[in-house]
C-alpha cells in the first residue's frame, strides 16, 4: 500500500509539498509529507470500488488538488507481481569494469538483460529496461523509472571486479542493507563509483539519502522480500550455470536506495578474472543466467502473491 501511496504523490503541487517519503514495515506503514506552508487543513478518506486512500491538504500556496491513487485506472493490481524492471548496470561513458581481454561490463550487462527481458515476457510479465542501448543513465533515474512504472520487482545486473585479487571468481546476489563483510563493502564501492559521472550536487544527495534509508528501512517488508529473492536467485544460478557461488550478501548500493519495491543487485561473475571473463563472453552463459533469474522470479511470484 505504501508503494501505491508514494506513486500517487509524484504529481504533487510543487509549491505545497516539499518532499515525501513512504515506508512499509512488518505490521505497519508510514507516509511522511513535508509541507512548505505552516497553516493548513488536512482531510483524508477511505474510498471503495476500488479501495483507495484519498487525501486533501489545503492552505496558503496549495493548489486546490486532491491527491489520490486509483489502481484500476492506472492498470495496476496490487495483489499481482507482474511488472519487472531490469537495470543493465553502467552504460555510455560509464563502462563499468573491463576484463583482461577488453570485455566491457556495460556490454555484458545489457546482453544478459535483453535475454532476461525476452524470457520474462514469454512468461507474461511486463518488463521494462532502464536502458536498452549503450547510454548513460544516472543511478537515481534508474529507480525513478521503476517507481514511476509501478514495478513489483527491480533487478540490477552487474559484473564484479577485483584489482587486488585476479583469482577472485563467482556470482554474488545482493540486497540493500548495511554491509557486513569486506566483500560487500568492496563491491558497493565499485558500483557506487558510477556517481563520478554525475554532478557534485547529486553525489552529495546519494550519500545522505542512503544513510537515511539504511537507518529507517532496515526492518522493512521490502528488506525481507529482497533478501528472499536474492537467495532464490543465488540457488538457481548454482543450478543452471557453471559460475561458482559466493553466496548472498548485503551492502549499501546507491542504485537500490530509492526503489519502493523488492530489489536486488546481481554480480554475475568477476570480469577481472580470465576464466570468468571467458564465461561472460559466452551467449550460453547469458542464457543460463537469464533462465535462472526467470525461474527465481516465478518462484517469488508464486510465494508472495499468495500472501498479498
Amino acid at each position: 500500500m505504501v508503494q501505491l501511496i508514494h506513486r500517487c504523490l509524484t504529481a504533487r503541487p510543487d509549491k505545497a509539498v516539499y518532499d515525501t517519503k513512504a515506508y512499509q514495515f512488518e505490521n505497519s506503514a508510514q507516509l511522511s509529507i513535508r509541507l512548505r506552508p505552516r497553516d493548513f487543513t488536512f482531510v483524508s478518506k477511505i474510498k471503495e470500488n476500488p479501495l483507495r486512500i484519498q487525501m486533501m491538504v489545503k492552505g496558503e500556496g496549495f493548489a486546490d488538488t486532491v491527491l489520490s491513487y486509483n489502481p484500476e485506472a492506472n492498470g495496476f493490481k496490487d495483489n499481482l507481481i507482474d511488472v519487472i524492471v531490469i537495470d543493465p548496470g553502467h552504460g555510455g561513458d560509464d563502462e563499468g569494469a573491463i576484463g583482461p581481454s577488453g570485455v566491457k561490463e556495460k556490454d555484458v550487462n545489457l546482453e544478459i538483460s535483453r535475454r532476461l527481458k525476452w524470457l520474462l515476457e514469454n512468461k507474461n510479465f511486463k518488463v521494462i529496461l532502464t536502458r536498452d542501448t549503450d547510454r548513460f543513465v544516472s543511478l537515481s533515474d534508474r529507480t525513478k523509472i521503476a517507481n514511476e512504472a509501478g514495478a513489483d520487482i527491480f533487478v540490477s545486473i552487474h559484473a564484479n571486479a577485483s584489482k587486488n585479487n585476479k583469482k577472485a571468481r563467482g556470482f554474488i546476489s545482493f540486497f540493500l542493507s548495511d554491509a557486513k563483510t569486506d566483500q560487500a563493502r568492496a563491491t558497493a564501492a565499485l558500483e557506487n563509483a558510477s556517481i563520478r559521472f554525475e554532478s557534485s550536487e547529486n553525489q552529495k544527495d546519494y550519500v545522505s539519502d542512503l544513510d537515511f534509508i539504511l537507518l529507517d528501512m532496515v526492518q522493512s517488508e521490502f528488506l525481507k522480500e529482497s533478501a528472499d529473492l536474492a537467495a532464490m536467485i543465488e540457488q538457481n544460478i548454482q543450478k543452471h550455470s557453471k559460475i561458482s557461488s559466493r553466496g548472498v550478501d548485503q551492502a549499501g548500493f546507491f542504485v537500490l536506495n530509492k526503489a519502493y519495491m523488492p530489489s536486488v543487485l546481481l554480480e554475475t561473475a568477476f570480469i577481472s578474472n580470465k576464466k570468468d571473463e571467458k564465461l561472460l563472453k559466452n551467449k550460453k552463459t547469458h542464457e543460463n543466467i537469464a533462465r535462472a533469474i526467470t525461474e527465481s522470479l516465478l518462484q517469488f511470484k508464486e510465494k508472495y502473491e499468495a500472501l498479498r
